[in-house]
């Protein structure tokens, strides 16, 4: 849901009418907490780029993603 106002409280007052209808309609209202802080998959990132490995296997993605955008059948 969005809602809109001339300032943030009109806009934090619409979107609070919204919630009430669809509760009143048999919505279910759930807390979600979103992490804000560091991103922990971040510090790994990368770190395969030095790997013998990795040039051929970037290589290989590269030219199978290619085969699939001439011909999406190829899978």
């Amino acid at each position: 849901m969005t809602a809109e106002g001339a300032t943030a409280a009109e806009a934090i007052d619409r979107l609070a009418e919204q919630i009430q209808t669809r509760l009143h309609a048999g919505a279910k209202l759930a807390k979600l907490s979103v992490a804000t802080g560091a991103t922990p998959w971040k510090d790994d990132a990368g770190y395969l780029h030095d790997d013998p490995l990795y040039q051929p296997w970037r290589e290989a993605m590269e030219e199978y993603r290619r085969k699939l955008d001439e011909d999406p059948e190829a899978l």
